[in-house]
C-alpha cells in the first residue's frame, strides 16, 4: 500500500483576528483535497450518436464536482445525426456555459442522388468514378430527419460530405483545451488524451466510428501532440423493447464496425511503401502500419437493464480515467505505457488493441447531502427569522449635539452674506422713510412683502434641498465600512431607527423654541411719521427723525421675524414628513420577514429534505456500479432510514456537543439566526443598483431559498475537506458490543469492497488460452483510489485491515494496487483487462448464435440481393470497408483468407 499522505495547507477556519487588523484567507489557505488541481492532461472526449450523449450526461454530473480550472481541459464534441438527448439539453440549460461542448448534427443531404461522384482509389492503383469509399454500390444513402435509420452507411455519408466541418470542430475543440491560461503556474501541455465513445449497434456511431478515429489521428499528428486515443464501444445486449431481429442487425452493425476497424489498422500492411490513403470525399488521409486506436475498450456483459445504463458506466470509467492527478486516473495514465502487448498481434495477425474496462465507485455526494441538510435547516430556522428584530438603537449626548448642530445649519436666517447656506431677511434703508409720506410708506410697504416673498422662496428651497437628501438618506444603508460588519438588514433597521430618533429629537427641540407673533404694519407710527406735530412735547424735527427710525426698525424687524417663523413652520413640516416618511418605511423593514408564507415553506422543506435521495443514504441517480457511502445494511435502521446520514445531520448543524452531551438540536437553530441574517441581508442588496438599495424592495418570498443557500454553504464548507474515513467517524452511531472505532469503520469498508468484489468483471466473455501466447500478452489491471490522512487517524491503516479482511479483491486472488486520490468523497476502483486478441471473443469467433452468424446473415443478404428496393441494407459502411474485409489478398498478397474469416475458429481448422 502506498503510505504516501497529502500535505495540508492551513485552513481557513485557523484563520482569526490580529491586534492590528483581520487576516484574510487566501487561496494558499484552502486545503489541498480542495484546490489540488484533479486533471494533468487535457482530454479531448468525442461521442457519437445518440446514446453516447448519456455517457456525457454522466461524465459531466461527475465534473460538476471539479474546480473550474479542471473543467476547462476537458472538451465535448457530440456528432449525430439524431436530436439531442432531452436530458442532455435539459441538464445544458441549467449548467449554462460550465462545460465546453461542441454539438454538432449532420445528415445524409437530402438531394444526394444528384450529387456528382468523385474518382477514389479502389483497390491496388486502381481509381473508381462510383466514389467506392463514400457509397456502396446499389444502395442509395438515404436522408432522415433523426437518426440513420440503423444503416452504417447512412452516418458514414453523412460524415463524408461534413468532413471539414467536423474537422474544424475537432481543432476547436482541441485548441480549447490546450490553450494556454493567465493563471499562475500553468504550464504548456503537450500532450492530450483523446475519448470516442460509441454505441456499437447503431447506424450512426459504429458507421463513422473508424471515420472519427482517423480525423483526430491526422489533427494530433498535424499539431504534434503526444496522444492516446481509446475507443469505449458498447455493444448490444437483449435489453428491454429490442427484439431478435433488432438485436440481430445490432450484432451484425457491430461486428462490422470493428472489422473495419481492423481493416484500416492493416490496410497500410498491403501497399508499397506501407501507406494506404483512406478517401473522405476530397480529403485523403494516410495510414501507417498501426493500430488507429490505441485500445479499444468492449463493453458487452454488463448485464443493464437498459442501454442508458451501460452509457452511464463509460461516463463513470471516463472520469476516472480523465481525472488523473490522482487515485485510479493516475495509476491508468502511468501505466497505460507499460501496456506494449497492446501493439503486438495474435496467432492471426490481428492487432491485440482491444480491452476491458469496468469501474466502480463508493462515494458521498456532497452537494445533494449539503442541499438536503439545508432545507431541513431552513425549515426549523424559519420561524426564528420570521420574529426576528434588531435590538434598539440607544444614543449618547454627543450624536444628540451633532444632530443640533447640523439642523441649527439648515437655512439659517442672518444677516451674514459670506455663508451662501444662510437666508439674509430683507432689508430697507433709514434713507428712505426720512421724510415719507403716506404714499411712500404704501410702497415701502409693498417692497416689505416682495422681500419677505423672496426670503421665504429662498427657505423653501434650501430646506426642500434638505428634505430631498434627508428622503435619498432614508432610502439608502450605509455600507459595512460605514457602519461596521453588521449585516445589511441591521443595518438598515438600525440606520432607520437612529433617523427616527433624530427627527424625534430635533421636532421636540424644535416645538420648544418660541417665537412671538408676527405683528401687523405699524400704522401708527405711520401716522406720526406723516403727521408731525401730533405730540406737542416733542420738536418737530427730532419728532420727525425718530419717527422715520421707529417706522425703519419696525419695518426690518417684520422682515427678520417673518423669515424666522417661517423657517420654524418650515423645518417643523420638513420633519414631520420626513417623521412619517421613517415611520413607513422602518414599519416596512420590520415586517419584510412577515410575508415569507413561513408555514407552506417550512412544510415543503420538511419534503423536499425528508424525502431526498441524499437523507436516505442514496445517489440521486442510482446505478449498479455506483453506491453511497452510507447505503450499507449495517447503516440502516430496521424500518430502513439512514442513521448515518441522520446523524451526519445532527453533527454538521450543532456539532459535537449535540452528540455527546445531549444537548437538545432545537436549541442550536437560535443561534444561526444572526448569523444567518447577516448572509441573506448582503445577499438582498446589489449597492451597484439604486434600486435595489432598500431592503424592502426585494421580494421576500425569496428568503426561504437564500436560507436554503446559507445552509448549503455552510454544510459544504464542513464537508468539502472530509474524507470518507473521517465521514464515517461522525456519522456512523456507536458499536453496541463496544468495537473499537477503527475496526467498525474498516468494517464498513470492507463491506463495500465486498460489494464491489462481486460486481467485478471482464464485461465479455473471451479465452486467451485459444492461442499460445494468449495468456502471456494478456494485461489486466486492478486500481483503487481513495484519499486518507497519514498520522495519528491511522486512515492508512484502517484501509490496511478492511483488504486484509477481504484477502482478495477479484476472484482471481488479485488484490488491487492502491493509491492516494485528492478526492476526498470518492473510493474508486477499476478493473481491466487489455491487449485481448478478438478472435478470442466466442461472440465474434463463433459461426452459430453469435454475432458473426447474424453479421454473414445480413451480409449475405445484402449481397445475394444487392439492390436496397428489396428492403434489405448494407452493413458495411462504404464499398471500400466491404472490400477491405469480405476480399482474400485486400490486405495484403500472403493474405490467404478474407479478414472476416480469420476471426472464425473451427474444430481443428486455423
Amino acid at each position: 500500500m502506498n503510505n504516501r499522505g497529502a500535505p495540508y495547507a492551513r485552513k481557513a477556519s485557523d484563520i482569526g483576528r490580529t491586534s492590528s487588523s483581520y487576516v484574510h484567507a487566501t487561496e494558499a489557505d484552502t486545503p489541498l483535497t480542495v484546490s489540488q488541481e484533479r486533471i494533468t492532461t487535457p482530454a479531448l472526449v468525442i461521442l457519437l450518436g445518440s446514446t453516447a450523449s448519456i455517457t456525457a450526461l454522466e461524465l459531466m454530473r461527475h465534473m460538476l464536482t471539479l474546480q473550474q480550472t479542471d473543467q476547462r481541459k476537458v472538451a465535448l464534441v457530440y456528432i449525430d445525426t439524431d436530436e439531442p438527448n432531452s436530458s442532455v439539453v435539459e441538464f445544458r440549460q441549467y449548467h449554462n456555459g460550465i462545460f465546453q461542448e461542441f454539438p454538432l448534427r449532420i445528415a445524409v443531404p437530402v438531394g444526394i442522388e444528384r450529387v456528382d461522384r468523385i474518382n477514389q482509389e479502389y483497390g491496388i492503383g486502381a481509381e473508381d468514378p462510383s466514389e467506392p469509399h463514400t457509397f456502396v454500390r446499389g444502395k442509395l444513402p438515404q436522408y432522415f430527419s433523426n437518426g440513420a435509420g440503423g444503416i452504417r452507411n447512412n452516418g458514414h455519408v453523412a460524415v463524408c460530405f461534413h468532413q471539414k466541418t467536423i474537422y474544424d470542430t475537432l481543432q476547436r475543440a482541441l485548441a480549447s483545451i490546450m490553450r494556454i491560461s493567465t493563471n499562475e503556474g500553468t504550464q504548456r501541455r503537450n500532450e492530450v488524451q483523446v475519448y470516442i465513445v460509441t454505441f456499437m449497434g447503431g447506424g450512426t456511431g459504429s458507421g463513422i466510428l473508424a471515420d472519427i478515429t482517423v480525423m483526430v489521428r491526422d489533427l494530433l499528428a498535424l499539431q504534434q501532440y503526444e496522444q492516446r486515443i481509446n475507443l469505449f464501444c458498447m455493444l448490444p445486449e437483449t435489453v428491454r423493447g429490442a427484439n431478435l431481429a433488432d438485436l440481430t442487425w445490432r450484432k451484425s452493425n457491430t461486428l462490422a464496425c470493428l472489422l473495419e476497424l481492423l481493416a484500416f489498422s492493416l490496410a497500410a500492411n498491403a501497399t508499397a511503401p506501407y501507406a494506404y490513403h483512406k478517401h473522405v470525399r476530397e480529403k485523403v488521409y494516410n495510414l501507417t502500419q498501426d493500430a488507429i486506436a490505441n485500445e479499444v475498450f468492449l463493453l458487452g456483459r454488463t448485464v443493464m437493464d437498459d442501454p442508458s445504463n451501460t452509457a452511464r458506466l463509460v461516463g463513470l470509467d471516463l472520469f476516472q480515467r480523465i481525472a488523473n492527478a490522482s487515485g485510479v486516473g493516475y495509476l491508468e495514465h502511468s501505466k497505460q505505457v507499460d501496456r506494449r502487448t497492446l501493439g503486438e498481434t495474435d496467432d492471426r495477425s490481428l492487432p491485440t488493441m482491444f480491452g476491458t474496462s469496468c469501474p466502480l465507485e463508493v462515494r458521498f455526494p456532497a452537494e445533494e447531502t449539503a442541499l438536503a441538510f439545508a432545507q431541513l435547516a431552513t425549515a426549523n430556522i424559519l420561524p426564528h427569522l420570521a420574529d426576528y428584530r434588531p435590538q434598539p438603537v440607544t444614543l449618547d449626548d454627543r450624536s444628540k449635539r451633532e444632530w443640533l448642530r447640523e439642523w441649527h445649519e439648515v437655512a439659517p436666517v442672518s444677516a451674514n452674506t459670506s455663508n451662501p447656506t444662510t437666508v439674509q431677511p430683507g432689508q430697507i434703508s433709514f434713507d428712505e422713510f426720512v421724510e415719507a409720506e403716506q404714499g411712500r410708506l404704501n410702497a415701502l410697504w409693498g417692497k416689505v412683502q416682495i422681500l419677505e416673498a423672496d426670503a421665504e422662496a429662498r427657505l423653501r428651497y434650501l430646506i426642500n434641498q434638505k428634505y430631498v437628501a434627508e428622503e435619498q438618506l432614508i432610502k439608502e444603508t450605509p455600507t459595512a465600512a460605514q457602519a461596521g460588519e453588521s449585516g445589511v438588514i441591521n443595518r438598515r433597521m438600525h440606520h432607520l431607527q437612529t433617523l427616527q430618533k433624530k427627527y424625534l429629537f430635533i421636532l421636540e427641540d424644535l416645538k420648544e423654541q418660541r417665537l412671538p407673533p408676527i405683528f401687523p404694519r405699524p400704522v401708527e407710527l405711520e401716522a406720526e411719521l406723516t403727521q408731525p406735530g401730533r405730540s406737542w412735547f416733542t420738536p418737530w424735527k427730532s419728532s420727525a427723525t425718530e419717527h422715520a427710525r421707529e417706522v425703519f426698525l419696525k419695518y426690518n424687524d417684520h422682515m427678520a421675524l417673518h423669515a424666522r417663523v417661517t423657517r420654524l413652520g418650515l423645518l417643523r413640516q420638513v420633519l414631520q414628513g420626513l417623521l412619517q416618511y421613517v415611520n413607513e418605511a422602518l414599519e416596512t423593514a420590520q415586517v419584510w420577514f412577515k410575508d415569507t408564507s413561513v408555514d407552506e415553506n417550512i412544510h415543503e422543506l420538511e419534503v423536499k429534505g425528508l424525502n431526498s435521495s441524499a437523507w436516505l443514504g442514496h445517489l440521486d441517480y442510482p446505478h449498479p456500479h455506483q453506491r453511497h457511502i452510507f447505503d450499507l445494511r449495517s447503516l440502516r435502521a430496521s424500518d430502513g432510514h439512514s442513521l448515518a446520514a441522520e446523524r451526519l445531520y445532527i453533527w454538521a448543524t450543532g456539532g459535537e456537543r449535540v452528540l455527546t452531551e445531549n444537548v437538545p438540536l432545537q436549541s442550536c437553530y437560535v443561534e444561526y439566526v444572526d448569523e444567518c441574517i447577516k448572509y441573506l441581508s448582503n445577499k438582498a442588496n446589489d449597492p451597484s443598483k439604486d434600486s435595489q438599495l432598500r431592503l424592502e424592495n426585494q421580494n421576500a418570498g425569496r428568503l426561504a431559498d437564500s436560507v436554503v443557500a446559507f445552509f448549503r454553504e455552510k454544510y459544504m464548507r464542513k464537508f468539502q475537506d472530509m474524507n470518507l474515513f473521517e465521514l464515517l467517524e461522525k456519522a456512523a452511531p456507536p458499536n453496541a458490543k463496544g468495537q473499537a472505532r477503527t475496526k467498525q469503520i474498516s468494517s464498513y469498508l470492507f463491506e463495500h469492497l465486498q460489494h464491489m468484489r462481486g460486481l467485478m468483471s471482464s464485461l465479455i466473455a473471451f479465452e486467451a488460452e485459444l492461442w499460445s501466447h494468449g495468456q502471456g500478452n494478456l494485461d489486466t489491471s486492478i486500481y483503487l483510489g481513495i484519499h486518507w490522512r497519514s498520522g495519528g487517524g491511522q486512515q492508512d491503516e484502517i484501509l490496511r485491515l478492511a483488504l486484509d479482511a477481504l484477502v482478495s479483491l477479484t476472484k482471481q486472488g488479485q488484490q488491487p494496487v492502491t493509491q492516494l486520490s485528492f478526492d476526498p468523497h470518492r473510493l474508486q476502483v477499476s478493473y481491466g483487462q487489455h491487449a485481448i486478441s478478438i478472435a478470442t471473443i466466442r461472440d465474434f469467433y463463433l459461426e452459430q448464435n453469435s454475432s458473426m452468424e447474424a453479421y454473414e446473415y445480413h451480409q449475405q443478404r445484402w449481397a445475394d440481393v444487392g439492390n436496397s428496393l428489396q428492403g434489405y441494407m448494407p452493413t458495411h459502411s462504404s464499398e471500400e470497408a466491404q472490400r477491405l474485409v469480405r476480399e482474400r489478398n485486400a490486405l495484403g498478397k500472403n493474405s490467404n483468407m478474407p479478414l472476416y474469416q480469420r476471426l472464425i475458429r473451427r474444430p481443428g481448422v486455423f
